[in-house]
């Protein structure tokens, strides 16, 4: 199968760069799991419904501590369409 190709990103006087000068990026999804399991978090979603939450976990590329330093942020996800369903036409 065929993938796009993009090309690279170049920042220029009007950007707003989010994640500049970071180690690390990562991705995790929550899937919530029956009753006694609870949740897990996974790195890869593959799974058919949406995941109940993201979390993104960043680390800086060089610390500072007189700076705010990048940290973990946790989204819950509320979608009310089912994955792969169209949008009205």
């Amino acid at each position: 199968m065929l993938a796009p190709q993009f090309r690279p990103i170049v920042a220029g006087p009007q950007s707003f760069v989010l994640g500049d000068r970071l180690a690390s990026c990562r991705f995790s999804y929550r899937q919530t799991l029956p009753a006694p399991a609870g949740e897990r978090w996974v790195e890869r979603w593959i799974f058919p419904a949406w995941p109940d939450a993201i979390r993104v976990d960043m680390a800086p590329l060089e610390p500072e501590r007189a700076r705010i330093q990048p940290l973990s942020l946790i989204a819950p996800i509320r979608v009310s369409a089912e994955p792969g369903a169209g949008y009205g036409r």
